[in-house]
C-alpha cells in the first residue's frame, strides 16, 4: 500500500491508503520458471498482456529443450471490439477470449469428482443458481 493525498471537492484533504500491484509480473515468472525446472508444468496459461513475460517464456522454452520435454506458455487475454489490445505476449502461444468466455472464468469453479482429474464446471449466475454450461469457445478449443 502507498499513502495518496486526496482532495474533496468541498476542499477537505485526506490521506487514504492505495494498493498498488508492485512485483506481481517478477513473481509470477519466477513461479512459471521455478514450476518448469521442477518438472510441476507442462502448460503455463497466463491471462496477462505484460510484455516482460515474454522473457519468461523464452526460458521455459530454453528449459524444454535442455531437458527434452515438451513445455507450453499460453498468454490468454480479451478479444472482440471493446477489447483495448489486440496481441498476446511475445515468445508465447496465443488464446484470444471471447466476452462470453470471458465472462465465464470469472465466476468458475473446478470441483475435482474423480481420481482422473475428471472436472465439472459450475457457474454462479446472477441469479446465484449453479450449473451453467461452459461456452462454446472452451469446448471448440479443446479445453473440455
Amino acid at each position: 500500500y502507498r499513502v495518496e493525498t486526496v482532495r474533496l471537492p468541498d476542499g477537505s484533504v485526506h490521506e487514504l491508503p492505495v494498493e498498488r500491484e508492485k512485483g506481481i509480473d517478477l513473481r509470477l515468472g519466477l513461479d512459471v520458471v521455478r514450476m518448469a525446472r521442477n518438472v510441476e508444468l507442462d502448460v503455463a496459461l497466463l491471462f496477462s498482456q505484460d510484455q516482460d513475460l515474454a522473457e519468461v517464456a523464452q526460458e521455459v522454452r530454453d528449459i524444454s529443450r535442455r531437458a527434452d520435454r515438451w513445455l507450453k506458455v499460453v498468454c490468454a487475454f480479451p478479444h472482440g471490439p471493446n477489447a483495448t489490445a489486440s496481441r498476446g505476449i511475445d515468445r508465447t502461444d496465443w488464446f484470444r477470449m471471447d466476452r462470453e468466455f470471458y465472462d465465464f472464468m470469472l465466476f468458475i469453479k473446478y470441483m475435482p469428482v474423480g481420481p482422473r482429474r475428471t472436472w465439472t464446471w459450475q457457474k454462479k449466475n446472477s441469479h446465484g443458481r449453479r450449473g451453467a454450461e461452459p461456452p462454446r469457445s472452451m469446448k471448440q478449443g479443446g479445453f473440455i
